[in-house]
């Protein structure tokens, strides 16, 4: 009978429930659905904030335009107005001057052609004033603007009649909108009380205004879609609107006024036959008069913009939860393999416990080994996804403006990924597959400066101390990782004294033999504390990666895996010496290099940003969303991106094409030629074109082979790489 996989065993379990099952079994996989989790619920809050916040600034922003709009035209409107009662005025105080007290004189001495050439003169230049009339107390007209002889017409049942007759008051008085039954054309009279000097009434002067005239105004107004201006009575009647709708008609005072008098609300209302539609109000009252000016935009306009950026909004949010999906489904299936992997070793391990001690080192080494390159392969995916992660993040900030709230979950989106970016380097450096920087270091200085660092930030219970021979040899390393190694193991002694103790960090000069026996130089730095020790069970576990006796947020259980892989990436060794209650003290011996201070290596310039990003770039990348989300941001900078998929389409578009001015391509990929592979190929064949590789890891970048060429790590920031783009082609034309 042949006995069934791990995997085989697994296929097939999928679902809610059986995940929640293996995250109590699994450790990583626990952690793993968590961070999912909560990232997948802040872009959803993100996505749903950055949509509200722009709804509500797209309808503040019409408000305040309407609002300015609206209080202008109210305020034109009041200026017309007051310029024909100006004219009423004058026309009131002449009619005193001329000495008439009585409605017998007024209807005697105004009634001549004097009297008549004299009002066409008062209304020329006040283009909303149609004609002036003077009444008798009886109603009829004596003088009038317009034509010569007057004609006989009784306006005794007229409003502003009735209102002035028997009120005593030098107020003017607007009627109602009244159509002229010869032109069509509709006009409001603003009409003065003559009063004699007991209060008699002499009679009236009024003054005909055109409603046109509120209407050419209207409509000389760039209007958006859907948009009105209209001109009110206080009772509700129409009398000017653009679109023109007919004057006259009536609505409920709420349907056009704001409940405080003016302002800015919401109604409903139809005008003309119109079906009802949701708009935006302002209505401003003209400061005076019986009326009040409107402003109106359907809501369904006012927030067409914010439909269609909703869409970028909502794209940009489910392309990073897209993304995060991806990379727990990555992270949960590579984590079950290792567990698999760790429990087929586990077997392995029972089967030879009578074996010597040899062997089960060797053995635990195979197992490190195995995990490592599974780590690596993770790390790998990790990036890549991370990546597109740290581009969507930015994508979603090109649209969210000046909106606090959502800047602030975009930037802990970011602050996330960037905080995996530094688990997954660790991770590399335990599978001692992360690409170093290594310099000819003064060892004296960078642990001096681990120590310093570590004594800020441990309890005052803790003493570090630190021994360092005067005559110690500098070493080859990458100084950022050494730094962080020794802080790791400074962090775990720390945690092993909750009681306080002492941290002594001290370096020295050893001599050992190589495999053949050939005397090599090397510098012993070794961390030692006064705490709890390792228990010997868990001894020759401390080096997997996550694993921790922490609790869950205490550490991430990677801090002495990242200083073992240092180590051997190192060209060194790590041991570690404990016992349970006496301390531990872990030895880093690292490759001597026996040089003057002087020949110590500076660190690289940065890579210059004051430079334009323009030019033709071939990138050549197989993960379709890294290609997509780089390739369009680069050309929205301003370069021109061709994208292959594989090195052999990289070679046949540069066969077709080769006027690029740069090469930008990944190394790991499929078609039987890698990135490395492939820049040589170009640089054979061109050799001034500048060529920059990326990778999230890569066997080939930590090669020698790969670094006679630029080489940019994954997940790269989106600034710095258009940076270096820039200064590589600028560097290439010799600029």
């Amino acid at each position: 009978m042949t006995k069934s996989s791990p995997s085989a065993r697994e296929k097939g379990k999928t679902g809610p429930l059986w995940l929640l099952g293996k995250a109590q079994e699994s450790r990583p996989i626990a952690i793993v659905l968590l961070a999912g989790t909560i990232v997948l619920v802040a872009l959803i809050a993100a996505t749903v904030a950055a949509a509200l916040d722009r709804r509500a600034a797209d309808i503040a922003a019409a408000r305040r335009e309407m609002i300015t709009t609206d209080t202008l035209l109210a305020e034109d409107t009041a200026r017309s107005l007051q310029s024909v009662q100006l004219v009423l005025s004058s026309i009131a105080d002449w009619i005193a001057s001329q000495g008439i007290t009585t409605a017998e004189q007024y209807e005697a001495q105004m009634a001549g052609r004097d009297t008549h050439d004299l009002l066409a003169q008062k209304i020329a230049g006040v283009p909303q004033i149609d004609a002036v009339t003077m009444i008798n107390t009886r109603g009829k007209l004596i003088n009038f603007s317009r034509t010569w002889p007057i004609p006989d017409v009784d306006v005794a049942d007229r409003d502003y009649f009735l209102a002035l007759r028997d009120n005593p008051t030098d107020k003017p008085f607007l009627s109602v909108p009244v159509e002229n039954r010869g032109s069509g054309t509709w006009t409001i009279y603003l009409a003065r009380r003559i009063t004699g000097p007991s209060g008699n009434f002499v009679g009236l002067v009024l003054g005909a205004i055109l409603l046109d005239h509120f209407e050419d105004l209207y409509s000389s107004l760039p209007l958006t879609t859907g948009a009105a201006i209209a001109l009110w009575r206080n009772d509700g009647t129409l009398l000017a609107r653009h679109p023109p709708s007919p004057v006259g008609q009536k609505l409920p005072v709420e349907a056009i006024e704001a409940p405080a008098g003016e302002g800015i609300f919401t109604s409903s209302f139809s005008v003309g036959r119109r079906e009802p539609i949701l708009r935006l109000i302002a209505s401003k009252r003209v400061a005076g008069y019986p009326l009040l000016v409107n402003v109106t935009r359907p809501m369904s306009e006012v927030l067409s913009p914010w439909r269609r950026q909703s869409v970028f909004i909502v794209a940009a949010g489910l392309l990073c939860m897209a993304a995060v999906t991806a990379i727990m489904a990555a992270l949960i299936r590579q984590f079950l393999a290792y567990e698999h992997v760790a429990a087929a070793v586990a077997d392995r391990e029972r089967a030879i416990m009578d074996r010597e001690k040899v062997e089960q080192q060797l053995l635990q080494a195979q197992k490190l080994e195995a995990v490592g390159q599974l780590t690596a392969g993770i790390a790998h995916d990790f990036n890549n996804l991370l990546t597109v992660i740290l581009g969507g993040a930015a994508t979603a900030q090109k649209f969210a403006g000046d909106h606090p709230r959502l800047n602030r979950s975009l930037g802990n989106i970011r602050l996330a990924a960037e905080r995996a970016a530094s688990l997954t380097a660790q991770l590399l450096a335990f599978a001692r597959k992360q690409p170093l920087r290594p310099e000819v270091l003064p060892v004296a200085a960078h642990v001096e400066a681990a120590a310093s660092l570590l004594e800020r930030s441990i309890g005052a219970g803790i003493r570090v101390e630190t021994e360092i021979a005067p005559d110690i040899w500098h070493i080859t390393a990458d100084p950022s990782q050494l730094e962080l190694a020794l802080l790791n193991v400074g962090l775990n002694a720390r945690d092993a004294m909750p009681n306080g103790g002492l941290i002594r960090f001290e370096a020295r000069n050893i001599v050992l033999p190589d495999d053949d026996g050939v005397p090599q130089q090397y510098v012993s730095i070794s961390v030692r504390d006064t705490g709890t020790g390792i228990p010997p069970e868990i001894r020759d576990r401390v080096l997997e990666p996550f694993f921790t006796t922490k609790e869950i947020g205490k550490g991430s259980g990677l801090g002495l895996s990242q200083a073992f892989g240092f180590a051997t990436q190192s060209g060194g060794r790590m041991r570690i010496e404990s016992e349970p209650g006496s301390g531990t003290m872990i030895v880093f011996k690292l490759p001597a290099v026996v040089a003057a201070a002087a020949e110590v290596q500076q660190a690289s310039a940065p890579v210059p940003t004051d430079v334009t990003w323009s030019g033709r770039v071939l990138m050549v990348e197989d993960d379709p969303a890294i290609g997509e989300m780089v390739g369009e941001t680069l050309r929205e900078a301003g370069y021109d991106v061709t994208l292959a998929i594989t090195a052999p389409d990289a070679l046949l578009a540069m066969g077709r094409d080769p006027a690029f001015d740069l090469v930008f391509s990944d190394i790991m990929m499929p078609g039987g030629m890698n990135g490395v592979e492939l820049a040589r190929a170009i640089r054979q064949a061109h050799p001034s074109l500048p060529i920059l590789l990326a990778t999230g890891y890569s066997e080939a970048a930590s090669n020698r082979s790969a670094r006679e060429f630029p080489l940019m790590t994954k997940p790269y920031d989106i600034g710095e790489l258009q940076a270096r783009l820039a200064a590589m082609i600028l560097e290439a034309k010799g600029a």
